[in-house]
């Protein structure tokens, strides 16, 4: 039971087709670029959570000596 992996990974868009951006009078718009608005680039952010190894002896086998 101790000896799980869990990893969770999640999609992110990059941008959308419709963006509201709430500006200052004098500040430009953000520069997107985007060759095609129906297939925008994807992030994948990727998450490991592990417990640590100890031996026998209840000392961490990763510590530093």
């Amino acid at each position: 039971m101790e000896n799980f992996i869990h990893i969770n990974e999640k999609w992110f868009n990059t941008t959308k087709k419709d963006r509201t951006f709430y500006l200052y009078p004098d500040e430009q718009e953000p520069y997107r670029i985007v060759q095609n608005k129906n297939a925008i680039d994807k992030v994948m952010f990727l998450s490991v959570v592990v417990r640590p190894k100890y031996d026998d002896e209840g000392t961490n086998t990763k510590e530093k000596s």
